[in-house]
């Protein structure tokens, strides 16, 4: 059976300790991709940097909320994130997801990406095609 394939932002200090600790409580038909170590075109790597995405075993793409949820559907904690997808409940915690979501990627890339081609424009480097402008990570103030 082919794994579901969780894709998030490596550069992002929180998708990161979220997932490192689902790596350490998943079970093994679940991978972990940073959308960062993949050649993506622009658009396609902003929609994922934007909101967490997963790959069911079936080929459908979850995101937001629901990408997290089935992301924890493979841990002993399955039950205590379904709640999040009750009818009344998903509307508001998808909202809130929506503006943290939008947030954290405004904060985390304040000018947006931009291509390989305009690498000798910035000092910041990055091992995939696409770079981030500014810093990686949130300012500091």
């Amino acid at each position: 059976m082919k794994k579901e394939i969780l894709y998030y932002d490596g550069a992002c200090p929180l998708c990161t300790a979220e997932v490192s600790h689902l790596k350490k409580i998943a079970d093994s038909a679940i991978d972990f991709l940073d959308v960062h170590a993949l050649e993506l075109d622009q658009a396609e790597t902003e929609k994922r940097l934007r909101v967490l995405h997963l790959e069911t075993s079936s080929g459908d793409v979850l995101q937001g909320l629901d990408a997290t949820v089935a992301a924890w559907q493979h841990t002993r904690w399955r039950l205590l994130f379904r709640w999040l997808r009750w009818p009344l409940i998903r509307q508001v915690t998808d909202a809130v997801y929506s503006y943290w979501a939008d947030k954290r990627f405004d904060r985390l890339y304040p000018a947006g990406l931009i291509t390989a081609s305009d690498k000798k424009h910035t000092s910041n480097s990055r091992s995939n095609s696409y770079l981030v402008r500014n810093k990686c990570g949130p300012p500091n103030e």
